[in-house]
Formats: structure tokens, sequence, C-alpha cells
């Protein structure tokens, strides 16, 4: 009987503690003397241990976020381009010894309007290039090349900006022109050459003014020009009438040179010293035809070939 109410004890005791979920032990420790029987002399050591532990962890997480902006200015002019070196990479490119800043490094701006220090209208885009220190301001002027900007360190004034082949930066660069060579192709259209029986009279060796020399020289053909009609019988020249068909030519000879006529191995100088138009003739028929004649001052002479030619 003793043995049994020892045993209820302990089941009591361990009914008390599971009813209790919320209470934290530490340590708790019972120990029971046991008896086997009344007798026993060893006894047995019954011990219980309960350890709970709540931990809470908090964490925190900070999330930064940066925002850049950038303002750029609207370009003003709408008939001008900007006319800074968009060739220009920046501060010590492609070497220290040779680079140009870039707009933004400059800084370079525009504006629209009157340019009062110089009594410009309002429609005028200009800039004023103020190079940083360690850079000066060069122009590339049209038909001059790259100039300094103001020698003072004053902002350079730069206007019409329109020009395309002004081109503006902050240090010498290499130059190259290019040069547009206009070749114009004269057509000289000669008329056919109208008679049949009476042949071309002016000199054909003729090549042209100062050639072969200063001094002797005579106007091609189709630089005077020559030119030949076919006239009816009754045409007048400056001294006859002609009888037949004939093929004409008046002889009027650019400024500075004058009209010869080779008559019997002479050099005859036409009217008015070979100053005036001189007319020549040849009939396409009679007995005189294939011939020609000039009159000079109211004389006829039969010649075998005209020119201009140069007058010592």
């Amino acid at each position: 009987m003793f043995l049994l109410y020892i045993t209820l004890y302990l089941l009591f005791l361990n009914f008390l503690s599971s009813c209790i979920p919320t209470q934290n032990v530490d340590h708790v420790s019972t120990s029971i003397l046991l008896a086997t029987s009344p007798h026993s002399l060893s006894p047995t050591v019954v011990t219980s241990s309960t350890a709970i532990t709540t931990t809470t962890t908090t964490t925190t997480t900070t999330t930064s976020t940066t925002t850049t902006a950038t303002v750029t200015t609207a370009y003003p002019c709408s008939g001008c381009a900007e006319i800074y070196n968009s060739a220009c990479q920046g501060y010590n490119m492609p070497s220290s010894s040779n680079y140009c800043l870039t707009p933004e490094e400059v800084p370079i701006t525009y504006t629209l309007g009157a340019v009062s220090d110089l009594g410009l209208p309002a429609d005028t885009c200009s800039t004023r290039l103020s190079c940083p220190s360690g850079t000066t301001a060069r122009v590339n002027a049209v038909g001059i090349g790259y100039i300094n900007g103001n020698g003072d360190g004053s902002p350079t004034l730069v206007l019409n900006g329109c020009i395309p082949t002004q081109n503006i930066e902050t240090t010498s660069t290499t130059t190259t022109t290019t040069t547009t060579t206009t070749t114009t192709t004269t057509t000289t259209t000669v008329a056919p050459f109208p008679c049949s029986v009476c042949s071309k009279v002016y000199d054909t060796g003729c090549q042209g003014m100062g050639v072969p020399s200063a001094t002797n020289w005579c106007i091609k053909e189709a630089d005077v020009p020559v030119t030949y009609t076919l006239e009816d019988a009754g045409y007048s020249t400056d001294y006859t009438t002609i009888t037949e068909v004939s093929c004409v030519s008046t002889l009027a000879c650019p400024s500075g040179s004058v009209s010869f006529f080779l008559y019997e191995g002479i050099d005859l100088l036409g009217n008015a010293g070979g100053v005036d138009p001189t007319t020549a003739y040849c009939e396409e028929a009679g007995s005189y035809s294939g011939t020609w004649y000039v009159d000079i001052d109211a004389h006829q002479y039969e010649f075998t070939e005209m020119a201009c030619r140069n007058y010592e």
C-alpha cells in the first residue's frame, strides 16, 4: 500500500507541471526517495529537469535611391546651326599637346537677340566664347584661316553662326583646304559654209593672240569670228556692186589686232589702217569666179589670204 501512495504522488506532480505552458522554468529538480520495501537500504533518486529559451531577432533593411537630373538649355536659333567644333574630344584628348574642350566643358551658350554693343538686330544668333584657363579661343575665318580670339582674354563674340565653314575651338587643329576648280566649256557653233565655187580665205595657220610670240601672231578664225554669206547679183560692197551671185565676208578684227590682206605677196592693211571693217567678195559664176577681191579705202585688190594680226 505504501508503494501505491508513492506512485500516485509522483503522477500528481507531473500533471501539475504540464498545465503551465507559459511558465518558463530555468531549472527544476525534484528528488524523491523511493523504497522498494520498508526494509530497503539503497535509496533511488529520480531527477526531472526542463529548460525553455525564446529569442526574437529584428532585421531592418534601408534602401537609398539617388536621382540625378540634367537640365539642357534648348538651342534658341532656327536659321543658324550650332557652330562649336563637334569633333572636340575633351581635356587632354587625344593628347596633352593636341586637344580641344567639348562644348560642355567650356561651356558654350547661344543667344538669339540684339547685340547692343554692335548695334545688331533682334534676330541675331550669337555666342561669346570664354575659354577656361589653359586654353585659348581659335576661329576658322572664311577665306583667312585660323585666327586667335581676343588677345586681352575677354570673351570672343561670334556672330552669324549660319556660316558652315566657320569653326570655333579652344586650340589649334589641322586645317584642310579644298580647292574646287570650275571648268567652263564654251561651244562655238559655226554656220555651214554657204559657198560652193569659192573657198574660205582666212589664214588657217593662225594660232591665237600672242602665239607663237608677242610680236608675231594672228587670231584664229573662230575667235574673230569670220562669217561668210552668199549674196545675189546687185549686192553692193563699199566700192563695188557685184554682178554675179557671190560669196561675201566682212572682216572686223577684235581690239588689239588689225586686218591684213595678202596681195601679190604683200600684206595690205584693211580700211582705216585695218581698224575698220573691210568687205571681201568672190563671184560664184562668170569669168572671175573663184577669185577673191577686196575694197580697201575705195580701191579694189585681188588677194589670196586675209587675217587679223598684231601691228607693230
